[in-house]
């Protein structure tokens, strides 16, 4: 398969302004909201460059969205294993790689690829769950939970434990345990989960679990940004 012939290369001139030449309609949307959103971030200083890596993957990306099954065909960066449409995204890698950029635009373009749900981070999870075990009316939580696509960004970062009436509690542990039961109780189509996170592979499992990394495996697209630091293969 040849994703060129569906998505045009992406490049950039010296002065990083975008040529859009040949694009599909789905690619032309996508790259422009991305090129917003960087240059937001930089002041307008310069849009999105992307290396070799980067330009595979948002091409495969954009061919994700879209639904088009010859994305199928080819194997996530940093990973032996191919994508799947069913799955949501599992993105770990570095700091200062482009993750949480993933998650800031599939919050743009959710919309047009029917992605409702709640975009939030671990950090602020532990926040609603703690306020929620001390406030029987507030449903914070329980909303988070309950979203039909769940986009959690720094996966990780949050406290390893919050303390509720004395009890600790691994609040991402016990958020992801509730999603995945629901997502693999699911008949077709299933709700998603999007996450990103700083820590490889082997400090996610030692946090979480094994079981639940397998989990995650099974239910999102795994994406690693060092594919060349070996604690993040999987």
């Amino acid at each position: 398969m040849d994703l060129q012939k569906y998505i045009q290369e992406i490049k950039t001139e010296r002065n990083y302004v975008p040529i859009f030449e040949k694009s599909s309609e789905c690619a032309a949307y996508c790259v422009n909201v991305l090129n917003r959103l960087v240059m937001n971030k930089n002041g307008g200083k310069n849009g999105l460059i992307l290396n070799e890596d980067l330009n595979n993957f948002y091409q495969q990306l954009f061919a994700y969205l879209n639904k088009d099954i010859r994305v199928e065909q080819v194997n996530t960066l940093g990973t032996s294993t191919s994508w799947s449409l069913d799955k949501g995204l599992f993105i770990a890698g570095g700091y200062g790689v482009g993750k949480t950029l993933i998650l800031d635009f599939l919050k743009e373009v959710k919309s047009k690829f029917y992605l409702s749900g709640i975009h939030t981070n671990a950090y602020q999870i532990t926040k609603e769950y703690a306020t929620e075990q001390q406030n029987i009316n507030y449903l914070g939580y329980k909303e988070i939970v309950k979203s039909k696509n769940l986009f959690i960004d720094e996966v990780g970062d949050e406290p390893k434990v919050s303390k509720s009436y004395g009890n600790e509690e691994n609040v991402i542990y016990r958020t992801l345990k509730i999603k995945l039961d629901h997502i693999e109780s699911q008949n077709f189509p299933k709700d998603k989960i999007f996450i990103t996170t700083n820590l490889s592979i082997s400090e996610l499992t030692e946090r979480y679990g094994e079981r639940v990394m397998d989990r995650i495996k099974g239910s999102m697209n795994v994406i690693i940004f060092n594919p060349q630091l070996k604690s993040y293969r999987l």
